[in-house]
């Protein structure tokens, strides 16, 4: 995070650690932060427009590949978001013959989720995807950095959950 490092105002030099804006530092961070999300939204659209499913529902169709027989709400709390949108997601997925709906073999009042064929072929390692450019990235990166980034998204995260929490 190094390019985060506010400059003093009249040398342009980084300030030392000990002299740091925190404020200047999370405003910085936050720019970071939308610049991604733009990215993400643009990558995601290019891949609706190539692959013929978004982000999010690529990251489902993957999950699912990965864990046949995953419940929505499975799915819901691997991904992060709420039951209602990934309702919409599942809802997509099935309509256009990606993913499936089956009875759940132990509970009849909830079904399970697998790959159609088609499903299955779109389940697999893809230029111009999000996840392989997050995939180039790491790649470039420690496990120690990794790690770190991990934890920091993490406390962005559980942060932005107390807030919602508060309402």
């Amino acid at each position: 995070m190094s390019s985060v490092r506010p400059k003093s105002a009249r040398s342009g030099a980084a300030q030392p650690a000990s002299r740091r804006d925190p404020a200047s530092d999370t405003l910085a961070f936050m720019r970071l932060l939308w610049a991604l999300d733009h990215r993400l939204r643009s990558i995601s659209k290019q891949m609706q427009n190539r692959l013929g499913v978004t982000a999010p529902q690529r990251l489902a169709l993957r999950l699912v590949g990965r864990t046949p027989g995953l419940t929505p709400s499975e799915l819901a709390g691997s991904l992060h978001l709420d039951r209602g949108t990934v309702t919409g997601i599942v809802e997509r997925l099935v309509s256009r013959g990606i993913l499936q709906r089956a009875p759940h073999p132990e509970d009849g009042r909830s079904v399970v989720l697998k790959l159609s064929a088609r499903g299955r072929r779109l389940d697999r390692e893809t230029t111009g995807t999000v996840e392989e450019c997050v995939r180039r990235a790491l790649s470039k990166l420690t496990p120690t950095q990794i790690e770190v980034a991990q934890q920091v998204l993490e406390a962005i995260a559980h942060e932005l959950d107390v807030e919602t929490q508060r309402e």
